[in-house]
């Protein structure tokens, strides 16, 4: 755990220098529609760990720019006593790394019924192109940001469902973890085997070793004209492949399960 911990901080610069770029040409919610997939920069760090010096124990304060959209007629704004409650569980979840968020600057509100509620992360890169903040992590408060409860675009910010917001959501916290460029733990098993779906899973047979993904959208740039597939080993349940598979840490055993469920107060779950 440790190793993640410090791997957070180290990721927190080059994050921040991703958020602003230059603008883009042209019901039940999925509990993140990040895509899956390791960074560049995670790839080279697994390889030679050794190269990055780990950060000091001093709290690191990291600047946020927070949105909040509503329709075109100004309605459905994520309230300001919801994000504050949020907020505080936010950063109570990475107080463990010694990072901290705050709000830097006035809350920025938006009347724009199209990104309130979108349909895919596209539209919602042309929001977060349209409205960032340079030097600060921009975060996106929206009703429905393309059917998920949120999603981070590397390149651009994380947009969040109001209603994935409350204090007992782990949503944030997890979508900022993407944004600091760690992938899923379970990386490689999310309930697919081909990219494009054209090898549908068999839940009562082995987890296959290898599979691809969609990772077009979710590069550190923008790139719409080129599909980019990207494979990832599956971790075996003895771990014996753990350096190399899934998120490429061995701080979690293997998971299978490729829908969202319930822990106990332990972790645990029971499915």
């Amino acid at each position: 755990m440790y190793l993640r911990l410090s791997l957070i901080a180290l990721f927190l610069s080059t994050a921040a220098a991703l958020m602003g770029q230059a603008p883009l040409h042209g019901q039940w919610k999925a509990p993140c529609g990040t895509a899956p997939g390791k960074s560049e920069w995670l790839k080279n760090y697994q390889r030679a760990p050794q190269a990055y010096p780990q950060r000091s124990d001093s709290t690191l304060y990291v600047p946020l720019t927070i949105h909040i959209v509503g329709t075109d007629n100004g309605a459905g704004y994520f309230r300001v006593a919801s994000l504050k409650e949020a907020f505080c569980k936010l950063n109570g979840s990475y107080s463990e790394a010694n990072i901290q968020f705050f709000i830097k600057g006035d809350i920025r509100y938006h009347n724009n019924s199209a990104w309130y509620s979108h349909d895919s992360v596209l539209e919602g890169a042309d929001m977060m192109f349209a409205s960032n903040v340079d030097s600060t992590l921009n975060i996106y408060f929206v009703s429905d940001p393309a059917g998920n409860c949120g999603y981070n675009l590397p390149y651009a910010g994380i947009a969040m469902s109001k209603g994935c917001s409350g204090p007992n959501d782990n949503t944030w916290a997890h979508e900022f973890g993407h944004a600091l460029r760690l992938p899923h733990p379970f990386l490689g098993w999310e309930g697919g085997i081909s990219y494009d779906g054209s090898i549908p899973p068999a839940f009562d047979e082995p987890a296959p070793a290898l599979v691809t993904y969609d990772y077009t959208f979710f590069q550190d740039t923008l790139i719409e004209d080129t599909l980019i597939i990207d494979t990832a080993f599956v971790e075996l349940v003895d771990g014996s492949n753990c350096a190399i598979a899934a998120d490429g840490f061995c701080d979690t055993p293997p998971d299978y399960l490729a829908q969202r469920w319930f822990c106990n107060g332990d972790g645990l779950s029971s499915v």
